[in-house]
């Protein structure tokens, strides 16, 4: 690496960051709130079932990522980001072909927990953390920002997008602009580790790495599970979770109960959600 060039391994975090601005979690998690209400008034349904949705996409989501973490390490992150990012943008793309009623809500969220785990931190976080060692927590906040960003903005702007042209228009608008904008910029960017260009872990050179001592591999699957600090960790990761969703999930259609207009409640929903994931 030549004095003064930025290592490529910080293009890689700034990528991440912008396709997970324009992944899953932005519109099937945090921009779901936005959608409950106009989803209860096309399909007469209640709240409660409309939310189940939201709880099944959760279910499937959590189950399916263990495996597809598996299915990472032995295909590949890029290949399995590229794979998740197309599908999810064509489920979004044509979604109305499955969301002719609440049941086919419930499979077209239980869809994008499967395709969007692809388009989700999990593939970008082992990326990045390929790409850096003592700089890792570092480019990790980088790639987070995409999401933290998505936080602020997806909410508001997919409310403008149902107001205008109806929400079936509104998913099939963020599929496009994942396949218009992110896909490129994960194709032209993202690299699954610093040996494909012929670099090393945070830019260093072959010489000082040769005088470090031995790195850890870390755990197994096997050695991690039966560890207090593995499953303290989960524990803290599931409420974290649960916290954001139980708060942000009815926010914007309670605001709405009560005279605010959407794209406030939608603003409220953006302001609530960035707080909570970025605190």
């Amino acid at each position: 690496m030549s004095e003064g060039r930025l290592f490529y391994g910080w293009w890689i975090s700034i990528a991440a960051a912008v396709a997970l601005f324009l992944g899953g979690p932005p519109i099937l998690v945090l921009s779901f709130p936005v959608f409950l209400k106009a989803f209860a008034k096309e399909f007469h349904a209640s709240r409660s079932a409309i939310s189940l949705a939201f709880s099944l996409h959760n279910i499937v989501a959590a189950a399916a990522s263990p495996l597809f973490g598996r299915l990472v390490d032995r295909v590949g992150s890029r290949k399995m980001i590229i794979l998740g990012t197309i599908a999810l943008a064509s489920l979004l793309i044509g979604n109305r072909f499955v969301t002719a009623s609440v049941l086919g809500i419930y499979f077209f969220n239980m869809m994008g927990a499967v395709t969007g785990l692809g388009a989700g931190p999990i593939p970008y976080s082992s990326i990045v953390s390929r790409w850096f060692d003592k700089r890792r927590g570092s480019a990790l906040a980088v790639m987070m920002l995409g999401i933290g960003t998505g936080a602020m903005v997806m909410p508001a702007l997919v409310q403008r997008l149902i107001m205008s042209f109806g929400w079936r228009a509104a998913y099939s608008i963020y599929g496009c602009a994942m396949l218009v904008i992110a896909l490129p910029v994960i194709i032209a960017f993202i690299r699954d580790s610093p040996s494909e260009m012929g670099l090393f872990p945070d830019g260093a050179s072959g010489s000082s790495l040769s005088e470090k001592k031995p790195e850890l591999d870390g755990l197994t699957w096997r050695e991690a599970r039966r560890t207090r600090t593995f499953w303290l960790l989960v524990s803290a990761f599931f409420l974290l979770g649960a916290s954001v969703h139980a708060c942000v999930l009815h926010l914007a259609a309670m605001l709405t109960d009560r005279g605010i207009t959407p794209q406030t409640a939608a603003l409220a929903s953006s302001v609530a959600g960035s707080g909570l994931l970025l605190g």
